[in-house]
């Protein structure tokens, strides 16, 4: 199932340089101006200044009227440029019939970079009893301006059936009822998520070491490690017992030991470590440590040492019945003797070193003096470092993992962010962590961390991963976000 595009429900560039003059709404203030100097797209941006640290907020003049019969998951997003305050975007959502300010706000932020454009984007899932829905711009915590540009919020359309698939054991597909598709069909990474492959008709399946057939159940070449397993048809897949075993690399029931001695990839493990056990194994046959074989001692009788009267002859074989060798002279032959002679060789190598890409992290780029700072919506359950969803978590840091991936000299300082109605909370102030008593600062730790290992499972060595203390802030709920800061120690 693969879900369908998204479809905008609000859009604003602020192209018609009119409204958000704070109509409609029970609190805010009027946008500051819309600027033709600096802005993203287009002719016009929005702009708020803010000549104090005093927070601005500047809502939008239009509730979106929404009606779910389930519920549905909306993106918000936005451009942003500050040169001083620290960014932040919300969506408030309001039931039929709310006098108040807000029933529900979800927001993400950027407290950290400066003098840049930089993208903001929040998804939320939004409840039944939600009615009408409203963007909020703001300033906080500085001085200065924020020039906001390509607002939008939209609504995720419906999934559709890409494929269905039924299969027998061993991966034959069953024919009748495999074509309820809506979508374009897939026929690669399906059955146990390996690749069929149908060039040159093989229809087989491809299990990396060997290609599998299913209409057959075997494989279509012997067991590679046939000579170490042999009690059973070196062409058998998973054991003959497909429900029970997953035959992941072709190997057969090969102990995974075993595998990894003759340097297979059923575990991860370094050259040195398998060359250390086979040397180490090599050592018992050995009959002298060393890898040495004793020399004889005993010598045959009335064998003699090979003499000769001049260093410079000397008898092949040691045998005093052929004539001595001497040297050949090469000057004789028309070459250049190499011992006698003195020879310059310059070479001038002008090679050309290859240039390093520089790391783009949406559309930004990492460099050492300019590291990209971003919110994303990491939603947590309440006073807890387990994630609400993890699909939606996957989903969000689908192009961040991608990019550490490309590029390995890239770091990454997760922060873990808390907020709360409460004001004038501290790291030292006490919370509920994970059902035991703790402080703030802990559970944002165990947040971060929990992005942390969440990066590591998806294959991002942690040495590149640093984690800390975001920011405490009041209002809204428990804080459902995470600040991430990419850097480039070396260009």
């Amino acid at each position: 199932v693969a879900p369908a595009n998204w479809t905008p429900v609000f859009s604003d560039g602020f192209e018609s340089a009119s409204g958000w003059d704070g109509t409609g709404n029970t609190w805010g203030h009027p946008i500051s101006g819309f600027d033709t100097n600096r802005k993203r797209s287009g002719t016009y941006s929005g702009r708020i200044d803010q000549p104090t640290s005093s927070p601005r907020a500047v809502h939008s003049m239009e509730w979106v009227p929404i009606d779910n019969s389930e519920a549905t998951t909306y993106k918000y997003s936005c451009w942003a440029y500050s040169s001083g305050p620290k960014i932040r975007l919300a969506l408030f959502m309001k039931q039929a019939g709310e006098t108040g300010y807000l029933t529900l706000v979800d927001e993400v932020w950027n407290r950290y970079t400066k003098n840049q454009w930089v993208y903001l984007e929040g998804t939320v899932s939004v409840p039944t009893h939600i009615k009408t829905i409203n963007i909020r711009l703001s300033s906080t915590s500085g001085q200065g301006s924020i020039w906001f540009d390509d607002v939008k919020i939209e609504k995720i359309g419906e999934s559709e059936i890409v494929e269905e698939s039924n299969y027998y054991p061993f991966g034959l597909k069953h024919k009748g009822y495999n074509n309820v598709i809506n979508g374009t069909e897939n026929n690669f990474k399906t059955y146990n998520g390996k690749e069929w492959n149908q060039s040159l008709n093989l229809n087989t399946f491809d299990l990396g070491a060997r290609q599998m057939d299913p209409a057959l159940g075997r494989f279509m070449v012997i067991d590679p490690m046939a000579d170490f397993v042999n009690n059973q048809s070196p062409y058998a897949v998973a054991d003959n017992n497909p429900i029970g075993y997953v035959d992941s690399y072709g190997f057969g029931s090969t102990p995974w030991w075993l595998r990894w001695l003759v340097g297979g990839s059923a575990r991860n493990c370094s050259c040195k470590q398998r060359q250390g056990v086979i040397g180490a194994i090599g050592k018992l046959f050995d009959p002298k440590p060393g890898g040495k074989r004793r020399k004889s001692k005993k010598r045959r009788k009335n064998r003699k040492k090979a003499t000769s009267s001049s260093p410079s002859q000397e008898y092949a074989n040691g045998d005093k019945g052929r004539s001595p060798v001497s040297p050949v002279s090469l000057s004789s032959q028309g070459l250049t003797d190499l011992s006698s002679s003195t020879i310059d060789v310059n070479i001038n190598m002008n090679v050309r070193t290859p240039e390093t890409p520089i790391p783009e992290f949406r559309g930004n780029p990492v460099t050492p003096d300019n590291p990209v700072n971003f919110n994303t919506d990491v939603k947590f359950k309440s006073s807890s470092s387990d994630f609400r969803d993890t699909d939606h978590t996957d989903k969000i840091l689908r192009d961040l993992i991608k990019t550490l991936k490309e590029y390995p000299q890239l770091k990454v300082l997760i922060l873990g962010n808390f907020s709360n109605p409460t004001s004038g909370l501290t790291q030292d102030s006490s919370a509920q962590v994970n059902g035991s008593n703790g402080t703030v600062g802990q559970l944002q730790l165990e947040r971060a961390r929990a992005v942390e290992k969440f990066l590591i499972n998806r294959g991002v060595n942690w040495r590149r991963i640093l984690v800390g203390n975001g920011e405490i802030s009041p209002g809204g709920q428990n804080n459902m976000n995470s600040t991430f800061i990419l850097t480039n120690p070396n260009n």
